[in-house]
């Protein structure tokens, strides 16, 4: 059986946008401020919902203290966004094409 060779990643890779797609080339250039709406909207969005709901079950399930509990919810507010920003950019991009396809 034939595996590819997959590509080796470094952690530089996680945090540079992409230029376009690799299986069917589209680029990936818009126009300025077009990303400012998945950082904002859907990054930021993201990020709070799973910072509220690690800190609810914080504070119902684990009854913290509401120092930890806020800890907790900020943490995991930091990790997401971080983790989560270029993935955002994907999604909204992937939703945009789907709404309004060009030629």
């Amino acid at each position: 059986m034939f595996i590819p060779a997959l590509k080796t990643r470094t952690f530089y890779d996680w945090f540079t946008p992409l230029d376009g797609c690799h299986r069917c080339g589209y680029p990936y250039v818009r126009e300025p401020g077009y990303w400012l709406v998945p950082v904002w909207i859907i990054g930021f969005g993201n990020s709070t919902a799973c910072g509220a709901v690690a800190a609810l079950i914080a504070h119902y399930c684990f009854n913290l203290d509401l120092i930890w509990v806020t800890i907790v919810g900020s943490a995991t507010t930091g990790i997401v966004a971080f983790l989560f920003a270029r993935h955002a950019k994907a999604l909204f991009l992937a939703l945009d094409l789907y709404f309004d396809p060009e030629d």
